[in-house]
């Protein structure tokens, strides 16, 4: 169906064709009227619709012109049909022949397609962008595990290098010497250092056994087997200073 604006100057061409399928003319004075939405009462209008019947003359006959201004008041938005309200073909009435079918400005079904197809394309845009954030995380965490994955070669490298060179690990003893060698202000910078004192000593000594006495206010450091005792240190807190001195 066309659409027009107000003001536009419709011009339809149609045919009439007689029982035998040929072209025809229209006789009886062939007049039309206008009808808006559906209503039964035709439109009164400042220039009504015009027909041409026979456009071309005699040579070109059942072919006619209907030209339709758009320029009363009442052309508004709405659907419009021009119906034939006298003439007949072959001897037949054509009254209520509808010849032609319009509407002005767009209809509610228009907008809301319009707006369908914009939410449409907003959430298309959406999840274009939720996948392109997918991806990117994605590629964040392949990063990530190829870092991961460099640093325990390189680990791995470190202690091959260090196997083909025959430097042996040190001992538990040495381990806890080295870190008892250590000033005691190294671990107790803060409140509660003796936790920290406590995880250096475990990651330093994989294995080991490490025995607190809250009561007695010791702690005792076993190697791997849980029973040769390594060292005794004895624990004593002053203020927010943790201590521990090698008994």
């Amino acid at each position: 169906m066309d659409i027009y604006a107000h003001g536009d100057t419709v011009y339809h061409i149609w045919n009439t064709r007689g029982g035998d399928g040929e072209p025809i003319t229209m006789a009886g004075t062939p007049t039309v009227a206008v009808y808006k939405d559906g209503s039964t009462t035709p439109m009164t209008l400042d220039v009504p619709a015009s027909l041409s019947i026979d456009r071309g003359g005699a040579a070109v006959i059942g072919c006619h012109l209907l030209t339709l201004v758009l320029s009363d008041a009442d052309f508004v938005a709405g659907f419009y049909e021009v119906r034939l309200t006298a003439g007949t073909v072959d001897g037949v009435s054509f009254v209520g022949v509808v010849c032609l079918e319009f509407r002005i400005g767009a209809v509610i079904s228009d907008a809301v397609a319009a707006a369908e197809a914009a939410q449409a394309a907003a959430e298309a845009a959406q999840s274009a962008a939720e996948s392109a954030d997918t991806a990117a995380g994605l590629a964040q965490t392949a990063a990530e595990g190829a870092g991961t994955a460099a640093g325990l070669a390189q680990t791995a490298a470190e202690a091959a290098q260090a196997a083909a060179e025959g430097i042996d690990p040190p001992t538990e003893v040495e381990i806890a010497a080295e870190i008892m060698a250590a000033e005691p202000a190294d671990y107790y910078d803060i409140a509660g250092s003796v936790g920290r004192l406590l995880y250096e000593l475990r990651q330093r000594s994989v294995g080991e056994k490490i025995v607190m006495d809250r009561a007695a206010g010791t702690l005792k450091f076993y190697k791997g087997d849980g029973s040769t005792l390594i060292a005794t240190f004895t624990m004593e807190t002053v203020g927010d200073v943790d201590t521990l001195t090698r008994s």
